[in-house]
């Protein structure tokens, strides 16, 4: 059975969005490093990452969607995690409180099984959320998990969904996992943003 909160992030990892695309990076550089295909220098700077700082040389998923919403109305759908079951195919239920220090059980789906998994809530900030999760000891295995949202345009903002891992075992759990683990990463990013669009 595959593990919860898992990703992908071998220095070479691209992705695709209709404004951005990635280009190969370094595990251990401080930012994405995105090239803009409309070569926006005011948009560029929305990109940078803020928070998300892997220690050198952990495995790193990193991907983002534009989302045609207002912040706020994502930061909504986003934070209420009692109706992530009405919207969500990966992560399809949340219980407890989006706060911080919350220690909140996250119910996955991921490759047709479910997977009930413990996280905490390690900061909370306007727009921005970081919850830990991982093994029973988490110096065999932690994942930090980042989701964050940054203006893009008029009422159209950049949804980067990231996560980082540590531990003795990141290495293999990524290098086995890591195709699966991606498209749901994706599969979240296309929910939210399905959501969010539908409501504006």
């Amino acid at each position: 059975q595959m593990p919860a909160f898992c990703g992908i992030g071998d220095g070479a990892l691209l992705f695709d969005t209709p404004l951005y695309r990635a280009e190969p990076f370094e595990a251990r550089a401080p930012c994405l490093h995105l090239q803009l295909r409309r070569h926006d220098p005011a948009r560029r700077a929305h990109i940078m990452n803020v928070g998300f700082a892997p220690p050198d040389g952990a495995p790193t998923v990193e991907t983002a969607v534009l989302i045609a919403a207002p912040i706020e109305r994502v930061w909504a759908v986003l934070t209420d995690f009692a109706r992530y079951g009405e919207w969500n195919r990966y992560i399809t239920g949340i219980a407890g409180g989006a706060a911080a220090g919350s220690v909140i059980e996250v119910t996955s789906v991921e490759g047709g099984d479910s997977t009930k998994k413990s996280v905490t809530i390690e900061g909370l900030a306007p727009h921005a959320m970081h919850w830990v999760g991982g093994a029973d000891s988490l110096a065999d295995f932690r994942g930090d998990h980042f989701f964050e949202l940054q203006p893009a345009a008029a009422n159209e903002i950049l949804f980067l969904h990231r996560e980082y891992f540590t531990g003795h075992f990141a290495k293999s759990i990524i290098d086995q996992f890591g195709g699966q683990i991606r498209q749901n990463f994706e599969l979240y990013n296309q929910c939210l943003k399905v959501e969010s669009e539908r409501q504006t």
